[in-house]
């Protein structure tokens, strides 16, 4: 079996299509890393104190005008309700302008002063605990509170926050699998592994195959196991390459700056937000677990992911003679489905689809609960569904290929 093995992985390797998938993922992955690193120049120049103060001062400008404009429309006003009104609208303009006004000088006293990042941070703090009083729905109320946990346990443990958007070689690997997941890595394992069955069928190299003393269950068998390991070790040793080039070049950041994850929701059953009920946390279910644990955990489900896309498309191997019809078929499922998900994104049946689970990242930090406003989407769930979709492909692709009669 093992020489079986052995054997499928050097066909592959002699493949001109393996190269021109894994310079698919190598360009693709030089592109998101370009695209992270403009991220974070954008994001350093708007956040910047300067830029903040132009901003303000255009709004600050703009209000002004806007004042103006109001105040000549007294004039015109027809009744006192609405010339109460028009100064209304004066006076809350007044009003922002003021707020602004002293924004920017808070601003410029904290640009000239060396202040701690634990002292902004508390003091990101205590604005949040103050805007609860301003909010009334009970998701933006959750999501806020959730924030100041994130931020007072930051404090707590001593450890600077750093904006998503830094570019660090951590940083770069969870986007990069978001990326992946989205399509991309299901597309390049279909054409990838759409020919593991129907390739040998023109020309009829199966034939000359399956005349050896082995079985047709251990020539599908060795097929599909190489099939998992090349394309879980291609995808793997590409993000590693990655990782390390942006890490030493970048920075790796803090192996063991924490991530929250596993956050259980439900259903607020009190509230009614455009005719739903509104997902909501459960408070003290996530845990938080260091970067580089984050990371091996990703890279774990990402394989899992794989092992059910590679069943799949190899089922459609198995199905097609032609190398060209299966992959075809393969790329327009995946591609149509995952159109389908973004349109029918409440459904019921979506958790029970693999290909929803195509970013890994997101169940496990239980954003994905979110995407799909579903509070099912959780690893356990995952990995059950992963599971059955992975055991019913090879299942029917092994009894396909064992009973067909092989007409070449």
């Amino acid at each position: 079996m093992i020489k079986l093995i052995g054997l499928e992985i050097s066909k592959l390797l002699h493949r001109k299509k393996t190269y021109v998938v894994i310079g698919a993922f190598v360009a693709l992955m030089i592109l998101l890393s370009y695209s992270c690193y403009r991220e974070e120049k954008n994001m350093k120049k708007m956040m910047s104190p300067e830029n903040q103060i132009s901003n303000m001062q255009e709004s600050i400008n703009y209000r002004k005008k806007d004042i103006e404009r109001m105040k000549k429309d007294i004039d015109n006003a027809k009744t006192d309700d609405d010339k109460t009104k028009i100064n209304n609208n004066i006076n809350s303009a007044q009003t922002d302008i003021t707020e602004m006004e002293n924004n920017i000088e808070q601003l410029k006293s904290d640009s000239n002063k060396n202040i701690s990042w634990k002292e902004t941070l508390q003091k990101q703090i205590d604005s949040e605990e103050k805007s609860l009083d301003d909010i009334t729905d009970s998701s933006s109320i959750n999501y806020v509170k959730q924030q100041i946990e994130n931020d007072k346990y930051m404090l707590k443990n001593n450890i600077k926050p750093v904006p998503e958007y830094t570019f660090n070689a951590f940083n770069f690997i969870t986007k990069a699998m978001e990326a992946l997941g989205t399509i991309f890595l299901a597309v390049g394992i279909a054409v990838f592994v759409s020919d593991m069955i129907s390739g040998e069928c023109t020309p009829p190299t199966l034939k000359l195959l399956l005349t050896q003393p082995v079985s047709r269950g251990k020539v599908v068998f060795s097929k599909y196991i190489s099939s998992i390991l090349s394309s879980i070790i291609f995808i793997a040793v590409i993000e590693l390459i990655f990782f390390i080039i942006i890490g030493l070049i970048f920075g790796f950041g803090d192996a063991n700056y924490p991530i929250l994850i596993g956050t259980k929701y439900k259903f607020d059953m009190s509230q009614l937000v455009n005719n739903a009920h509104p997902l909501v946390p459960i408070g003290g279910t996530g845990v938080y677990v260091a970067a580089w644990k984050f990371m091996a955990e990703l890279i774990a489900l990402q394989s899992v992911f794989i092992i059910a896309c590679t069943s799949f498309t190899f089922l459609i191997s198995t199905i097609f003679r032609s190398s060209m019809v299966s992959m075809g078929t393969g790329v327009v499922i995946i591609i149509v489905s995952s159109i389908v998900l973004q349109i029918m994104r409440t459904s019921r049946i979506i958790p029970f689809i693999f290909l929803a689970y195509g970013d890994v990242g997101s169940v496990l930090n239980s954003k994905i609960v979110m995407n799909f406003n579903n509070p099912n989407f959780t690893v356990s769930f995952f990995l059950i569904v992963m599971s059955v979709w992975t055991l019913i492909c090879y299942t029917v692709s092994h009894i396909l290929f064992v009973k067909r009669d092989i007409l070449i």
